[in-house]
């Protein structure tokens, strides 16, 4: 039988809720992301040589812990969220610890809420949540997070800002 990663992750997120370890995938994502990503990877039998978990350490620059872009562009074909700089990434946002599952081969990333991947590590809704929140924090718009769980996630505390009215300017 082939299990792929996203039937492994499947499969591992409804067994922590059914077991009741967790009440929802986001609450995996906060505290046993590690354990599924660990379990996920085992239970592959296609292409698990291409998997690996990582965090966000895997792609800063060792020396000084900001992101080493060089080596998300030419391996990853990382792009910068929208209304994102690589400044606030280093130095403005504070990402919490997220373990996930990386496919170096299919440039994707995995996790609870996240089973078929996405292309880039910041898609993933635990780092979006993160983004959201800082954006609005500074009166930039952005889309709530979102996704299909047994339970819906906590939005964003911080609302969108309002829109300016038409004819108004500053």
């Amino acid at each position: 039988m082939t299990i792929t990663i996203s039937d492994s992750i499947r499969q591992v997120r409804d067994e922590y809720v059914q077991q009741g370890l967790v009440k929802s995938y986001y609450e995996i994502n906060n505290g046993l992301c590690e354990d599924l990503a660990m379990e996920a990877m085992a239970r592959v039998t296609i292409d698990k040589e291409a998997l690996f978990d990582a965090q966000l350490e895997n792609f800063m620059d060792d020396e000084n812990q900001f992101f080493d872009f060089e080596l998300l562009r030419d391996h990853w074909d990382f792009e910068l969220p929208k209304g994102v700089t690589q400044d606030m990434l280093n130095n403005d946002i504070r990402f919490g610890n997220h373990v996930f599952v990386a496919d170096y081969k299919a440039k994707r990333f995995y996790d609870s809420e996240c089973p078929d991947g996405v292309a880039s590590f910041l898609d993933l809704p635990l780092f979006r949540r993160y983004i959201v929140l800082h954006l609005r924090s500074i009166g930039t718009p952005a889309d709530e997070v979102v996704t299909q769980d047994v339970m819906q996630a906590p939005l964003c505390s911080i609302p969108n800002p309002p829109e300016e009215s038409p004819g108004l300017s500053l």
